[in-house]
This record gives C-alpha cells, sequence and structure tokens, in this order.
C-alpha cells in the first residue's frame, strides 16, 4: 500500500437545515513498520503539516559570548557546519552576545522573517556564569514578547552537559596533548 492516495470517505448528503459535512481531504497512506497509515511527516522539511495548517520550522541558534578576534569565531562556526550537514533541513545561526554581529536579537528576526515556528537556543558556554545566567535568559524573554507565534527553547550550558565533560576529559588525557 505504500504511496497509495487513499480516496475521500463517502459522506451522506446534507440535508435542508444540516450542517455541510467537512471537505474530504485525500491522504497518502504509507506503510512504515510494517504498519500502513497515514503519512503526516513524509516530504516536509523541520516540520509537519495538516490539511491547511502552517508547516513547523525548527531552527537552532548557536549563542555565544562574541569577541573582536575573527579566529575566535571559528569554533562556533565549526559547529554550526557540522549541525547543517548532519540536519540540512534545519536552518542555523550562530550570535552573539557583545563584540561580534549578528546579536541574538538579529539572529532571531532572521529566522522569524523566514517562517521559524520553534527556535532552540543553544548557549556555547562552558559553565553557567552570569551571561548564562541572567543575561540569556532575559534576552529569550524578549524574544518570546516579541515574536510570541515562535517557540524559543532555551537549553542549558553546553559545560554542563555530562557527554561534553567526558570529551574534555578524554581530550585532556589524550597522549601527546600540550606538545606544541
Amino acid at each position: 500500500m505504500s504511496g497509495a492516495i487513499a480516496p475521500p470517505e463517502a459522506a451522506p448528503k446534507a440535508g435542508a437545515g444540516d450542517t455541510p459535512p467537512p471537505p474530504s481531504v485525500p491522504v497518502e497512506v504509507r506503510e512504515v513498520g510494517g504498519r500502513a497509515g497515514p503519512d503526516l511527516f513524509g516530504g516536509v522539511a523541520g516540520g509537519f503539516r495538516l490539511a491547511g495548517a502552517q508547516a513547523l520550522m525548527f531552527c537552532i541558534i548557536l549563542f555565544a559570548h562574541g569577541s573582536r578576534d575573527p579566529l575566535w569565531h571559528r569554533p562556533m562556526e565549526a559547529v554550526a557546519t557540522r549541525l547543517r550537514a548532519m540536519a540540512p533541513h534545519v536552518p542555523v545561526r550562530c550570535a552573539y552576545l557583545e563584540l561580534s554581529q549578528p546579536s541574538l536579537p538579529e539572529a532571531a528576526a532572521e529566522l522569524v522573517a523566514a517562517g521559524a515556528t520553534r527556535v532552540r537556543i543553544v548557549p556555547l558556554f562552558l559553565g553557567t556564569g552570569r551571561h548564562a545566567r541572567e543575561d540569556l535568559p532575559a534576552l529569550a524573554a524578549q524574544l518570546r514578547d516579541q515574536y510570541a507565534r515562535t517557540r524559543f527553547e532555551l537549553q542549558d550550558a553546553v559545560g554542563e552537559d555530562p557527554r561534553l565533560i567526558e570529551l574534555l576529559a578524554n581530550i585532556a588525557l589524550e597522549p601527546g596533548a600540550g606538545n606544541q
């Protein structure tokens, strides 16, 4: 049944004074895991679409402190490049608190203008200092107020993630580390 279009169900005709039945919409049926069902997710990048509904658009903003030194941006841009390769359907932007462009409000405005409905802000901080604890939540609250139809999710600082802590410890223990 893969790829078949299910015909609309025959509905009784509306009589005098009856409310007309809702229009039937053909739904593509695909077999997934041995079971056939309506394909609500196929062909829509970054979300799903139902008849008459706007597609959901999930985006990521990698947020960092910022620096005047252009070489400082390389690791953030490398993470963004890797994310784009891993999930080409997810728009990814870098944004900075200060000293660099774009700012978080500028990056968010660009994504919202492109149709973002859900934006995950990932703080690329090793610790949860004042910027991650106070400045970033205040900026996220402003974005939520400004763009009420867009959901902004604020993740914990990446340095709080046990997987990154493990990776950093392994890097520090690598033979030959610090030979420069």
